[in-house]
């Protein structure tokens, strides 16, 4: 299954009073994920595109893999194969 982000151009393009089912139509995206969208900036009064798009940056930069190599590691590593 293959997985996009909404880019800043179909942020931009949820409109005020528009139903979940008419903006997924007009941007070609299921409903289901222009409703977790809309969700996301739900606390506010009303969808900022500029804001969800800053909002979504944000999250990517936390929502990194985490190494499996660092300095410790192979500190550790280097120590146990000179034991053997």
């Amino acid at each position: 299954m293959s997985y996009k982000h909404f880019t800043i151009r179909e942020r931009s393009q949820h409109r005020l009073g528009w139903t979940a089912r008419a903006i997924a139509r007009k941007v070609n995206r299921h409903h289901s994920s222009v409703s977790r969208e809309l969700q996301r900036q739900a606390d506010q009064d009303f969808y900022d595109a500029e804001k969800a798009q800053e909002s979504y940056i944000i999250r990517r930069k936390h929502c990194k893999r985490h190494e499996k190599w660092n300095a410790a590691r192979q500190q550790y590593i280097t120590a146990k194969l000179a034991e053997t």
